[in-house]
């Protein structure tokens, strides 16, 4: 250590006990012995006297008595005569007359005999007063009549004031101090002596019974709490010694706790007196104890992180499974062992085992990946349930080390360490389902149908079928992925993994309801529910299956939009494929329904005269609708019960369209409007029960179910309204007046038309054309206006004029039933010698 250090702690432990003499010398030689100054010690005491002087304060009292010849201490009688003593008090101040030549101020202090020499005595040295100075009480005035001898005294008035100069004091560097503290404990570990467990119960039984009466201002308290505490810390070394090797980590039993809990129970009393409290500064047994058990802890816990090193991948799988058993069934004792003492027992030892573990696992896998043999999928198989089991594992021990709200370690970061190991995961959970499915493919009739909800017939190994889809689901919710690497992988392997299954059982299923057996509509039927059915049940629970929630928890929006969009389309693309089979499906089992789709047909097409076996004589139009439809409720119901909902609605397109290919086949031509009136609407009753949005049919029905009149006034009809919302660009117009007058006791209204201009026709070059337009007005259609009774009157022509006016006025006479029926309308056309302009 530095001279100035030692020099400063010198002067500070002289400071400190200045008032103590004798305990002064004791730390002083104490302090020689920690820091082995003691051939030094003399020295660096005279450059500490520095730092601590005394001053005497001097003042005689009165001046009758006092003779001119008292020393020099006193110059004048009334002043303070101040004389610096130095560090030392144990001097000593002599008093008396000399007999002075000349006149000179002369002072004295001796403390030693080279000092008194300095001074002149009267030859009476026998009559002076000698006082020594450490009798003085500091910083109090005291007074003394003095006996110089030769009968002569003087009355004294001395004050003793201490100096103080621990300012001037170097202080210490941070490594003087902390080497001054290493030496200082290694001394006091040294020296320490053992409590023996009979003494440990004594110190116990006494301090507890007279804890309440400690007078915790007694000067001999505090070093005993000192000397107690160092006892008591090598006792605890002692006894904790045999117990170094111990493996306390991972816990085994509580029984190997009961010998170590017996031997430190009288210590834990001492570390638990109320007296400890009292002296928060000092040092106590409880924290040493404390330091002592965490240290064999960690220890024990880094001894064990080292033979984790040096296993192999399955063993190291098997070591780190069994730790997880270990904690979770025999941790508690040791839990509450080491909280008693302040210790968290598993976050201490996670926190030193968490870089060993994380070592030895990270190396394993990468050892692992490095000799698997790819092409053999036994060996794949059970590196997935290996890596899936140890991942758990992993997944578990965080669990438990983040209840204890520990620091950020390694294990945090566990889930980086599996990034390779995902994608065969994804595999094996491919290839282990594709085989369970071949042997849940089977066409019989599932009595058990009742445990998923299902009323319909359903293949007997769609439950195990879907059983095994929710296993891939319940694997990866187990796995409890954080990392967006794993979320993306394995949620859209996953949706990938249920949709291959399901285009693999459609396929199986489809193969095998396609071939000949009695019971082929019954199996139709099983196929067609159990490919909907399977479909319907990961469309329905994709999200949850592929963990969309922690997906959108943990994954940033654009990986998040990959993943539902990759989603959607496998499930679209599985649902179309579906969809094709079930289709096909539906088809033949339509087919099977043939005869009843042609008596319903001919039903539907049988001329109106003709009876129905059901009625045996001629029926109405509303009788015959009423049996027809009532047979294909029949059909139609036992349609849905046999068949799920989205399969029924394909079935009822293809019960439509044999239906319409019946009914094209034996509808009958050139009939009455009735008569496809009649087949239009039973058809029409057909197609909404069915749900069928096909018109074809319909549109050519409703087409022969009117009259030729009705469908030319229909045809004007809609040509009055495409008129109306139609320019024509620069075809001339006509401005004419209208008026409607209804005559006089006649069923008829007359038109009166009055025709004014037409529109500047820019388009003619009269020089090289003729033009004489003229108007036309004609009422339409002529099936109700024949030509023979109704004129068409027109116009004067227009020669050569592009402007031409006319005013003239026309009235037609119009039935009143035709002039209010719909499509009945008013033609005006323009003509250029007979030739149609507009």
């Amino acid at each position: 250590m530095r001279e100035e250090a030692l020099e400063s702690i010198c002067a500070a432990l002289s400071i400190s006990f200045s008032e103590d003499p004798t305990h002064l010398e004791a730390i002083i030689d104490r302090f020689a012995e920690i820091f082995k100054v003691r051939d030094r010690l003399n020295v660096l005491r005279k450059k500490c006297e520095k730092f601590q002087t005394y001053t005497l304060d001097l003042r005689s009292v009165g001046q009758g008595a006092c003779p001119e010849n008292v020393y020099a201490y006193l110059i004048e009688w009334v002043t303070v005569v101040l004389r610096e003593i130095g560090s030392n008090k144990d001097i000593s101040l002599k008093f008396g007359l000399i007999q002075k030549k000349e006149p000179k101020k002369v002072g004295g202090v001796s403390r030693s005999a080279s000092l008194l020499r300095k001074f002149a005595f009267s030859e009476k040295k026998s009559s002076d007063e000698i006082l020594k100075i450490s009798i003085f009480p500091l910083d109090v005035s005291v007074r003394k009549n003095l006996n110089l001898g030769g009968g002569k005294a003087i009355l004294m008035e001395m004050t003793l004031r201490r100096n103080d100069h621990r300012s001037m004091i170097p202080q210490m560097e941070s490594d003087d101090f902390l080497e001054m503290t290493t030496k200082f404990h290694e001394w006091q570990a040294d020296n320490s002596e053992k409590l023996d467990e009979k003494a440990l119960a004594d110190v116990m039984l006494k301090m507890t019974a007279c804890e309440s009466e400690v007078d915790l201002q007694h000067p001999l308290l505090n070093p005993s709490l000192i000397y107690l505490n160092d006892c008591t810390c090598n006792t605890i070394r002692c006894i904790l010694e045999p117990y170094s090797n111990e493996p306390f980590f991972p816990p085994v039993s509580s029984s190997r706790l009961k010998s170590i809990n017996i031997s430190l129970k009288l210590i834990a009393e001492i570390c638990v007196l109320d007296v400890w409290d009292e002296f928060e500064n000092e040092a106590n047994p409880s924290n040493f104890l404390s330091s002592e058990l965490k240290r064999l802890l960690e220890k024990s816990a880094e001894k064990y992180g080292e033979t984790l090193k040096k296993m192999e991948f399955h063993e190291l799988c098997r070591q780190i499974q069994v730790l997880w058993m270990s904690l979770s069934n025999e941790s508690h004792s040791y839990y509450i062992f080491f909280h008693q003492f302040g210790i968290n027992y598993i976050g201490t030892a996670m926190m030193r085992l968490d870089e060993s573990l994380a070592i030895a696992t990270k190396a394993s896998l990468k050892s692992r990946l490095a000799d698997i043999n790819l092409r053999n999928a036994t060996e794949l198989e059970n590196l997935t349930k290996t890596t899936m089991r140890l991942f758990v594992t992993l997944r578990n021990l965080l669990n438990m080390v983040e209840s204890f709200h520990l620091p950020e370690c390694h294990l945090f970061h566990f889930e980086e360490w599996f990034t390779e190991i995902t994608v065969f995961w994804t595999f094996s959970w491919r290839e282990v389902t594709q085989k369970m499915v071949e042997r849940t493919i089977t066409l019989d009739e599932d009595g058990d149908s009742v445990k998923y909800g299902a009323r319909r017939p359903l293949p007997a190994g769609l439950y195990s079928f879907l059983c095994i889809q929710k296993g891939i689901s319940d694997d990866m919710a187990r796995l409890e992925f954080t990392l967006p690497h794993h979320l993306v992988i394995c949620s859209t392997s996953v949706v990938n993994i249920m949709c291959q299954n399901i285009n693999a059982y459609a396929k199986k299923l489809f193969s095998e309801a396609m071939r000949s057996h009695e019971e082929k509509a019954s199996r139709l039927v099983r196929a067609t529910n159990g490919i909907e059915q399977a479909m319907c049940f990961v469309e329905e629970g994709y999200r949850r299956f592929a963990q969309f929630q922690r997906v959108e928890e943990y994954v940033d929006v654009d990986e998040l939009a990959a993943v539902r969009t990759t989603s959607t389309r496998l499930l679209k693309s599985t649902r179309d494929t579906c969809e094709s089979q079930i289709s096909t499906l539906l088809s033949h089992f339509v087919q099977l329904k043939t005869d009843i789709v042609t008596r319903i047909a001919k039903n539907l097409c049988a001329d109106g005269k003709e009876s129905m076996k059901s009625y045996m004589r001629e029926v109405t139009s509303s009788e015959r609708i009423e049996s027809i439809l009532e047979c294909c409720y029949g059909l139609v119901d036992d349609v849905r019960c046999l068949l799920l909902p989205n399969c029924f609605k394909l079935s009822t397109q293809h019960f439509a369209a044999s239906l319409e290919t019946q009914i094209r086949k034996n509808i009958r031509q050139r009939q009455p409007a009735e008569y496809y009136s009649n087949i239009y609407i039973a058809l029409k009753y057909i197609y909404e029960f069915l749900e069928i949005d096909d018109l074809e049919l319909l549109s050519d029905l409703h087409l022969n179910s009117f009259s030729t009149k009705d469908l030319i006034l229909s045809y004007y009809d809609s040509l009055c309204e495409k008129i109306d919302r139609t320019r024509f660009g620069n075809a001339p117009h006509v401005d004419v007046h209208i008026s409607y007058v209804k005559l006089e006791n006649e069923e008829t209204i007359a038109i009166q038309i009055k025709l004014v201009k037409m529109s500047p026709i820019e388009w003619i070059d009269v020089l090289s054309d003729r033009v004489d337009y003229f108007v036309r007005l004609e009422l339409f259609p002529k099936i109700l206006f024949p030509s023979n009774k109704f004129d068409s009157p027109t116009t004067n022509p227009m020669p050569q004029s592009t402007r031409p006016q006319w005013k003239q006025l026309f009235e037609i006479h119009v039935p009143l039933e035709c002039f209010f029926l719909r499509g009945a309308c008013l033609a005006i056309s323009v003509f250029d010698h007979e030739r149609y302009v507009a």
